[in-house]
């Protein structure tokens, strides 16, 4: 790295340093100094491993705190960051991060926060006038709310317990929960499968077909076109374990 690098490496510090417990615009100051620090790869200069190491050592800044500046300047401009200041920010982030990309506003703070009235009702506010106890209560209802839409229905995890059931004992070091469901924040569910031995596959298309897909490979009138895609794929797997010639 070079001697104007270095000079340069410096100055940002200092006014990192300089900066440092104040907030609004500071704050937003602070992440901008630290994304071009991070960007251009200036920590290189002072000789520190990492932009993690330069900011533990080189501003005594936690990881956290460091990551939570270059996003405040990252999403916001300065003037908003002196509007509300970093801590309503923060929420604001973390409100955002919950809230999918095609239900969000195009300003961020016309979005409305969901809280408890006085008279235990439910009631919205807009991001720009929520306080932080109504933004943290907000994120709190909308967490449960995306835990409910990932919770899946009882019958269907007893169907996935019995394919699994049709699965031989796993090897050894091998976790027994090899066929997962899972429930997408947007309401698909997911099914994963782990470690599953070459010659079991068969069997767990068989297990999945007949537990999860309705046990036909006739498309029904309900059925997606995804779903007759993976029926087309089991029966093709199945067809092909047929035909397939002793091995030599």
């Amino acid at each position: 790295m070079s001697k104007t690098e270095r000079a340069e490496l410096k100055a940002l510090e200092q006014k990192i340093v300089a900066a440092r417990g104040r907030a609004g615009r500071d704050a937003w100051n602070i992440g901008a100094h630290l994304a071009r620090i991070k960007r251009d790869e200036l920590w290189r200069a002072g000789g520190y491993e990492s932009f993690t190491d330069y900011v533990a050592r080189g501003v005594n800044c936690s990881r956290a705190s460091a990551y939570r500046y270059l996003r405040i300047a990252e999403h916001f401009n300065a003037e908003i960051a002196e509007r509300y200041g970093i801590d309503k920010l923060v929420l604001v982030l973390r409100f955002m991060a919950l809230t999918p990309a095609e239900e969000r506003p195009g300003d961020i703070f016309a979005a409305q926060v969901r809280v408890r009235g006085k008279n235990g009702r439910f009631r919205s506010v807009s991001v720009n006038e929520a306080s932080a106890a109504q933004l943290e209560e907000g994120i709190l209802i909308e967490q449960r709310r995306l835990e409910q839409r990932r919770r899946v229905p009882r019958a269907l995890q007893a169907r996935v317990e019995r394919v699994s059931q049709a699965l031989a004992e796993p090897p050894k070091g091998v976790s027994r929960q090899r066929v997962r469901l899972r429930k997408h924040p947007e309401g698909q569910l997911l099914a994963s499968f782990f470690s599953i031995p070459l010659e079991e596959v068969g069997v767990l298309f068989r297990a999945v077909e007949r537990e999860l897909l309705g046990g036909t490979t006739a498309q029904s009138k309900s059925e997606t076109p995804r779903g007759a895609a993976v029926r087309r794929v089991v029966s093709s797997a199945r067809e092909k374990r047929r035909v397939a010639p002793p091995p030599g």
